[in-house]
């Protein structure tokens, strides 16, 4: 999948995440290195959002966003979020849980989808905004 010629789509394996999870609450900490594009997963619940570092532009609920840190957002239920980070940046999403362990966790939370899906949802997205530095 290639969303643009000149900018690096990561995968999972490519970045840093952790987790914290403490009374039902899942705080989840992904670093995006600069100039890089990360394709969210789908969520089956609302979460809270905060941008601890960095800059970045964001596609979500169905519009595109230039935020700089710290800054905070809503994600509504089933919806994708598409980041291009201008910077390097630490993101970090909450969500309420009833499960301890990431798998568990993951299955509650997320719905689980194919390359084609994610493939055809890119090409809706308007790429030059996203990826848009001024």
């Amino acid at each position: 999948m290639n969303l643009v010629e000149d900018k690096e789509i990561l995968s999972r394996e490519d970045y840093t995440v952790s987790n914290v999870i403490v009374d039902g609450v899942l705080a989840r900490t992904v670093k995006i290195p600069r100039g890089h594009l990360v394709v969210g997963e789908v969520h089956k619940f609302d979460s809270i959002n905060f941008l601890i570092k960095g800059e970045l532009r964001i596609h979500y609920n169905g519009e595109i966003r230039h935020l700089k840190a710290p800054s905070m957002i809503v994600s509504k239920a089933n919806t994708r979020k598409v980041v291009f980070a201008l910077e390097d940046v630490v993101w970090t999403s909450i969500h309420k849980t009833s499960f301890t362990t990431i798998d568990k966790i993951e299955e509650e939370l997320i719905i689980k989808e194919d390359a084609k899906v994610i493939e055809e949802y890119l090409k809706n997205i308007n790429k030059e905004d996203l990826l848009c530095l001024g």
